[in-house]
């Protein structure tokens, strides 16, 4: 993973703003001096080989990850290990998994994540269909619906 990313004509506000970030697996120095600034209304790849860094990164920016040293900033805040209000970070951070459990948690509260987040149902019987929906959508359903939990 290149350590050095920083946009050179910049064309609005910054949603994203990594300075001098490092991430350890125990010794493992995983990340390693990243800086990367992203602004409002632009789009970007993360793209190396296999191992390079480049789920961690996304998963520091979401703060599924915690970093060690240095500054992540997402439409101005700081992720710090005392963050409260992770959820609307998350909501505003999209990400797609390579594994098919992103949470440890059932199939049924992945798939339910999202929509409970953002009040999508008003019972539990509307959010049972809109995992069942979902996971039909994804012709998954056959497959899991016996093992939601």
């Amino acid at each position: 993973m290149a350590t050095k990313a920083k946009k050179k004509t910049e064309t609005g506000e910054s949603v994203i703003r990594i300075e001098g970030m490092h991430k350890w697996f125990g010794n493992f120095h995983a990340l390693k001096d990243i800086d990367l600034e992203v602004f409002q209304g632009e789009k970007i790849v993360i793209c190396g080989p296999s191992g390079s860094g480049k789920s961690t990164l996304i998963r520091c920016i979401n703060r599924l990850e915690e970093h060690q040293q240095g500054i992540i900033n997402v439409h101005g805040t700081n992720l710090t290990n005392d963050l409260k209000d992770i959820e609307t970070i998350r909501s505003d951070v999209g990400m797609v998994f390579q594994k098919p459990n992103p949470f440890p948690k059932s199939i049924y509260d992945n798939v339910a994540y999202g929509p409970r987040l953002h009040g999508m149902a008003r019972t539990t019987e509307e959010l049972n269909h809109i995992v069942e929906d979902a996971l039909r959508a994804a012709g998954l359903w056959e497959e899991v619906h016996d093992r939601l939990d």
